[in-house]
Formats: C-alpha cells, sequence, structure tokens
C-alpha cells in the first residue's frame, strides 16, 4: 500500500475533517481522546514528545497544557498550517512519512534538532490514529535507530475488533475508505489497513520494538481503540 493516495485525499479532504472536528462529529472520539490523553501521561519517557500525524494538532495541544513539550509533524499542509494557527510558536511542520525516514537515514540523531531545534530531542513518539498500514513499519525501524536509548513508542489505533465488526474473517484486512461512515462530503477515500493482534506483535519484533503495555478503551461494551506502548528491543 502506498502513501501517496492517502495523502491525496487529505489534501483533498482537509477542509472537511476541520469542519467534523469541530463539530465534535465522532463519538468514538469521546473514549479515544481521554485514552490516548492519560496513557501518554502514563507511559512517556520524559517531556519532549513528537507527534507523528498529527493532523489539525488538537492532542499536541492538549498535551502542552499538560506540561509536555510536544511537537508535530503531518503530510497535510492544510491541518499543519491549522495547527500552528493555535500555536503561540511554530511547532508543527510539514513532513510526510517518507520525508522524515529519508531524514533520519540521512542526518540520523541531527534531524531532530535541525527540524525542532537544540534542546529538543524528542524521547516519545506518538501515533494517534496515524499508522495506516505495515509499510510504515520502515519508518518505525528508523525511529529506533536514530532516538535515545529509553524512548517509547505510543500508538493508539483501531482495535482488531474491527475486523469482525465489517462481517470479515478474522486476518488482516483493507478498509478501502476510511471515511466510510463519517458525516460530511467525504468523496475521496483512502485505506486503512486493520491488523490482527498478531500482526501487530509481528511488525513490532521486526521493527526492534516490544509491548510493554496495551489499553483497550470501551464504548457500550465494545472496543473502540488499542493502545500500546513499546520500548527498544
Amino acid at each position: 500500500m502506498e502513501d501517496k493516495p492517502i495523502l491525496a485525499a487529505w489534501e483533498r479532504h482537509a477542509e472537511d475533517w476541520l469542519k467534523l472536528i469541530a463539530s465534535e462529529g465522532i463519538a468514538s472520539r469521546q473514549v479515544t481522546n481521554p485514552a490516548i490523553l492519560d496513557f501518554v501521561s502514563e507511559q512517556a519517557a520524559g517531556k519532549v514528545l513528537l507527534d507523528i500525524g498529527c493532523g489539525e494538532g488538537w492532542l499536541s495541544h492538549a498535551l502542552r497544557a499538560k506540561g509536555f513539550t510536544c511537537f508535530g509533524l503531518d503530510g497535510t499542509k492544510a491541518l499543519v498550517d491549522e495547527a500552528n494557527k493555535k500555536s503561540k510558536q511554530q511547532h508543527f511542520f510539514h513532513l510526510d512519512y517518507a520525508q522524515l525516514e529519508e531524514k533520519l537515514l540521512a542526518r540520523g540523531l541531527e534531524t531532530w534538532e535541525e527540524l525542532l531545534g537544540p534542546r529538543n530531542l524528542p524521547s516519545t513518539f506518538l501515533f494517534n490514529f496515524s499508522l495506516y498500514h505495515r509499510g510504515t513499519g520502515s519508518l518505525l525501524k528508523a525511529i529506533h535507530s536514530f532516538s535515545p536509548p529509553d524512548s517509547r513508542v505510543l500508538i493508539q489505533t483501531l482495535h482488531p475488533f474491527a475486523i469482525l465488526q465489517q462481517e470479515k474473517p478474522y486476518a488482516v484486512h483493507c478498509l478501502p475508505d476510511a471515511w466510510k461512515g463519517l458525516p460530511g462530503k467525504f468523496q475521496q477515500g483512502h485505506a486503512f489497513e486493520m491488523l490482527t493482534f498478531e500482526a501487530w506483535t509481528n511488525l513490532f519484533a521486526a521493527t526492534s520494538w516490544q509491548i510493554t503495555a496495551l489499553r483497550e478503551p470501551v464504548r457500550e461494551g465494545k472496543p473502540v481503540s488499542v493502545l500500546f506502548s513499546l520500548k527498544k528491543v
């Protein structure tokens, strides 16, 4: 699965997404938003965080209010611009996953100072519903290579139970249109790969990360997401 169609869909529908968020049109966020905030507070290694795939920046802003130094990266310029509008300084940067990986492989640890400024070496990396497919494992591997020894990766994503809700066999399944079911004028869909617990575990092992904590937020008796805390192997 390639990132280009995903980026194109987000570019086209950035304004639709901002309207949806402003209207609080995603009911599950009543559970998943506090879940990731609590999880970061419990699991973060240090105070400097990097929110990768930050979107309009809500999570980074909320974590800054909790005393963290949080920066954000996203591949959709309109969302990055919106995030920076609500920030006193430029804490958000227009950079997609492939570009970040390329910088890390070329510049190593110097990437962080060049991007975020001096004394801002992140030790916690956040992916909040922003890992769309297993191909992003190469980015997890690059982060492993060029981050402090005690670094953590914190992920919130679709719970594998969502596969069964789609009436599919319990196996890795590609959701062809991640916008489906959302209110608004989302016409250009993008894919989202739904992974089983086994597939997630294999991905983390292949990229030298180990699960140290797991949470399963529930809404109306059903899991709405899963959160992983990872440490370096």
